[in-house]
């Protein structure tokens, strides 16, 4: 199936609103639809998630092995299957194996955590849900209200705000909740949104998890106000020009220079050299490079803004998302967070690296 999208003789265990998903499958919900509404139109709902103690029937040909099977008693053993309940025609279907301190949790217990944050935000609303891999994992993904959009009629910058609220019924797999850039539609978006680093908040399938109170809305908030508040002042950033001694101004400001440090002389009576300020300059350098479309990414993510304070900004949260102690996992060119780094602020104090750039760059562009 496309991108891992469960599809059977019954329908596509997939849904949603507003533009359709690339690979054209699903079932369309109007904005606004209600939980139950949701669940029905992605074949989510009724599925009786359980688990059961099994024993086993062993073979002892493998060329017979329909035939006189041994019954084994699993008397002592603490393993157990996770099953369904086929809603389209009543079969029962195995999804995974666990021990018995598993707990299940259902979908329509995941619907009822996207509840929680409509009711905290009521303009969150139901973007897209489903089943991937064999109806192994489901996904549900709110909106965070409409995209936020930059200049629509030049340089039409959007950034996106999902919630992704997501579990697997295999074992494998905690019950997660993350803010993401990534419009979740398949198997793929789904592994993208997973790796992006940005503020997430999970449990495991065990009692005492599964059954306390998850305050969702209050963990995700900080992101919520990230946007609110990048909506508010982007397109004034986008609005004010910036050249690179500008941009300069704004690192600097960010990172000032460490004062350079005598090191004493090495056992052979060479000058020691201090590496915080030679990282200060590869690091100022390696700004000015992505200010310039000159990144080691090869990829020039602030072509279409140029010249702007926005472009300034994006240039410093790219080096957080790319260039930083992160690098080697797997990234997105729009991160959603401000939660995936800090740095130390002019009073010393360790915060949020993204909002205290935001802030830093009003407040240059206001003097």
């Amino acid at each position: 199936m496309p991108a891992g999208i469960t599809k059977d003789r019954y329908g596509v265990s997939f849904a949603n609103a507003g533009e359709p998903a690339w690979h054209g499958l699903g079932n369309k919900i109007a904005q606004g639809a209600s939980t139950e509404e949701v669940l029905q139109a992605a074949r989510l709902s009724n599925w009786n998630v359980r688990t059961v103690k099994y024993d086993a029937l062993a073979y002892e040909e493998d060329d017979n092995y329909q035939e006189n099977p041994i019954q084994i008693i699993l008397n002592d053993s603490n393993q157990r299957l996770i099953i369904r309940t086929n809603p389209d025609n009543g079969n029962i279907e195995c999804l995974g194996r666990v021990t018995g301190r598993y707990e299940t949790f259902s979908n329509e217990q995941l619907a009822a955590l996207a509840n929680s944050i409509q009711e905290f935000d009521s303009g969150t609303y139901w973007d897209t849900a489903g089943a991937i891999h064999g109806n192994t994992v489901v996904f549900m993904s709110l909106k965070l209200g409409d995209e936020i959009i930059i200049d629509p009629n030049g340089a039409n910058d959007r950034i996106l705000a999902h919630v992704l609220l997501t579990t697997g019924h295999t074992g494998n797999m905690s019950v997660w909740t993350k803010n993401v850039g990534t419009r979740v539609v398949c198997a793929n978006t789904h592994s993208m949104a997973m790796g992006e680093d940005t503020t997430t908040y999970k449990f495991r399938h065990l009692r005492g998890q599964v059954d306390q109170e998850h305050d969702i809305a209050t963990a995700l908030g900080i992101t919520r106000s990230y946007f609110k508040t990048l909506e508010e002042v982007a397109n004034t950033l986008y609005a004010t020009p910036m050249n690179t001694n500008a941009f300069v101004d704004f690192i600097d400001t960010l990172y000032p220079e460490p004062e350079e440090r005598d090191l004493g002389v090495t056992q052979t009576g060479e000058i020691r050299k201090d590496r915080t300020v030679t990282q200060w300059n590869n690091q100022r350098d390696t700004l000015v490079d992505i200010w310039k479309g000159e990144g080691k990414r090869g990829v020039n993510t602030i072509e279409r803004i140029q010249g702007t304070a926005w472009a300034g900004y994006n240039a410093f949260t790219e080096y957080l998302d790319w260039y930083g102690a992160k690098e080697s996992k797997q990234q997105l060119v729009k991160a959603s967070s401000i939660a995936d780094a800090t740095m130390m602020n002019d009073k010393g104090i360790s915060v949020p690296a993204k909002q205290y750039g935001l802030d830093v760059l009003q407040e240059l562009i206001t003097v």
